[in-house]
């Protein structure tokens, strides 16, 4: 189910005033678009029983919030909390040692997770986008994204090895103005 802010804006009125229909819109719609980030985190069955959760604690609340913005804010929020309580809870018992002397690793945020899988999103309809001006950039980028070799990539477009180095270069300053222009992504 995709709703614009206008819709998500008219819904959120009406369950001011008490409508289950447009509450249980809403609640279908954080579903569907909840769902596959959860997914990206847990196993199925535990991702389904986060998201009721999720579900539960933001009904609760949903007469508190009043702009479409907040809604999604919030759904995202209370979802990052149960994924990061199911992984604490599930790692309570496991014995963790810490070598004082080793330098820390970096650790990876839900958030990080989530802005990633969201830049993905904007980086393939840039790309899409960028295909259509420029085919020749697509496919540079898509040997890219495949992790070939630049000589491959040479050898399938059938031209030398310094002429993709050179179309390369020319395709990223079309794709840093396509994200910049169209996405409003300042690299």
């Amino acid at each position: 189910m995709r709703l614009s802010t206008q819709d998500l804006e008219g819904l959120l009125g009406r369950v001011q005033s008490g409508d289950l229909q447009a509450r249980q819109s809403i609640l279908v719609f954080l579903q569907a678009r909840l769902l596959p980030l959860a997914k990206r985190r847990v196993a199925e069955a535990d991702a389904e029983d986060l998201l009721q959760e999720t579900l539960l604690v933001f009904d609760a609340e949903l007469d508190r919030i009043t702009s479409p913005e907040a809604v999604l804010a919030f759904a995202h929020q209370v979802l990052r909390n149960k994924i990061g309580n199911y992984y604490r809870k599930r790692d309570r018992r496991r014995v963790h040692h810490v070598d004082y002397e080793a330098a820390p690793e970096p650790s990876a945020t839900i958030d990080a997770d989530l802005e990633v899988a969201e830049l993905e999103r904007v980086l393939v309809r840039a790309l899409a986008r960028l295909g259509e001006k420029r085919p020749r950039c697509r496919q540079i980028f898509d040997g890219i994204r495949a992790e070939k070799e630049i000589k491959e990539i040479a050898l399938q477009l059938g031209i030398p090895r310094a002429r993709v180095d050179d179309r390369l270069y020319r395709c990223r300053r079309a794709l840093k103005e396509i994200l910049r222009d169209e996405f409003g992504i300042r690299l």
